[in-house]
């Protein structure tokens, strides 16, 4: 199963999802887009391409290319700003629906919560009383794609920088990583220096 996390983090947070990816950003603070990484089933760790980026946030592939200068099509650092700080395409729709929509909320399920009862997952409460709500964070169920099967186009590999600045980083933390995680970026990071040597 793949699993994405922050290779910029280490120390104080990692943003590890297990088969997803973590919130994509628009960048780091010096402009530099910053992919999270993917650790792979077959071990590689690797950053997605930008158009999988683009369909991980519900846009079809090359949704950010007209953004791109006509003079330096290789410059790809806006469009990765304009995918981080898009917001979910499928989930902003469904939102819309809803609102727009003129169901009435269904409190049938409801309980009364007592003032001292552990507060619920979802409740609600006004003019000194409190019922519990039947209201999940999860109100749809769609048809699900594991994230390596997701993946259309090839990924690139974490670089040899961004693996030693993320391992330096772990090294300062205090945080409880997933086991195997650090022991494939060592990997990952042995690899890529023997396959520069053999070169």
């Amino acid at each position: 199963m793949a699993c994405g996390f922050y290779w910029t983090e280490g120390v104080r947070g990692l943003g590890w999802a297990v088969d997803a990816v973590p919130t994509l950003k628009g960048g780091s603070t010096v402009g530099v887009p910053s992919p999270p990484a993917i650790w792979m089933p077959d071990g590689s760790i690797v950053t997605p391409d930008l158009r999988d980026a683009e369909r991980l946030q519900g846009f079809p592939a090359d949704w950010t290319a007209p953004a791109s200068p006509a003079a330096d099509r290789r410059s790809i650092g806006h469009r990765w700003k304009l995918i981080g700080n898009a917001v979910s395409a499928p989930v902003a729709t469904w939102i819309g629906r809803r609102l727009s929509s003129k169901s009435e909320y269904d409190g049938s399920g409801d309980a009364d919560l007592g003032w001292h009862e552990r507060w619920p997952s979802s409740a609600y409460g006004s003019a000194g009383s409190a019922k519990t709500s039947t209201a999940t964070t999860w109100p749809i169920q769609l048809p699900y794609t594991s994230l390596a099967s997701f993946l259309r186009f090839a990924p690139k590999p974490l670089s040899d920088r961004a693996a030693r600045g993320f391992l330096a980083r772990t090294e300062r933390s205090v945080l409880r990583f997933p086991p195997g995680l650090l022991t494939a970026v060592q990997r990952h990071l042995a690899r890529g220096s023997l396959a520069e040597s053999s070169a």
